[in-house]
């Protein structure tokens, strides 16, 4: 479920406390490597990031970028052009590089952990009505985040099976068309079909239907 939230220029949400709201959102964003930081210690407990899929400097970036523009919608600021598409990009990188969306969305979603974690360090006990009348806030903008990196991953991802299918299909053409195929080959469609180089398979043929001839 997609969730639009908009939150007015000035930072108040029509909420008490809007002042020290906007103070505490601000003093994030003066602190955001200390984020960033908090978030790839957390993330590499996810097992594909633990492997590296993802290297340390394009997740530091990538995070650095998020923070930047999950703090601007939660302190009513305007999001400049280089920060509205980097929830899309982050879910197309994702799918070019194998994770799987589950870990990938359980990783977006520590966003909201690290950011609930800095919220709670930095406020004083009078602020705890504050901090409870905005979870709500915080929660939705990560999640309407979130669902933005989703629907990018799927495309992304229906993309690459359909170009991974054709790859696979032309291979496999090129192996059958001859009868002494070329070695080279043989491991592209090995490698393409994910099958080792000398097993045996077996190959079914049928012509196409009458109307397709």
């Amino acid at each position: 479920m997609h969730i639009s939230r908009s939150f007015p220029p000035d930072g108040t949400g029509g909420a008490d406390g809007s002042d020290r709201w906007t103070t505490l959102v601000g003093r994030l964003r003066d602190e955001a490597d200390t984020l960033v930081a908090s978030f790839v210690s957390r993330v590499r407990v996810i097992p594909p990031y633990g492997r590296g899929v993802v290297p340390t400097e394009r997740l530091e970036t990538d995070a650095d970028l998020t923070f930047e523009y999950l703090l601007r919608r939660l302190g009513g600021h305007p999001v400049p052009a280089r920060l509205a598409g980097i929830g899309p990009s982050i879910g197309r990188d994702r799918a070019r590089r194998g994770v799987p969306l589950n870990d990938l969305l359980t990783a977006v979603r520590l966003d909201f952990r690290v950011l609930w974690e800095a919220l709670r360090e930095r406020a004083a006990p009078t602020d705890e009505p504050m901090l409870v009348a905005r979870v709500e806030d915080v929660w939705a903008v990560v999640e309407e985040y979130t669902a933005q990196i989703q629907v990018s991953y799927q495309a992304e991802a229906a993309l690459l099976a359909r170009d991974r299918q054709g790859e696979r299909a032309m291979l496999v053409a090129v192996l059958l068309s001859t009868e002494d195929p070329d070695p080279d080959e043989v491991a592209r469609v090995a490698l393409a079909l994910g099958v080792a180089v000398d097993d045996d398979l077996l190959v079914a043929a049928a012509g196409p239907p009458p109307g397709a001839r």
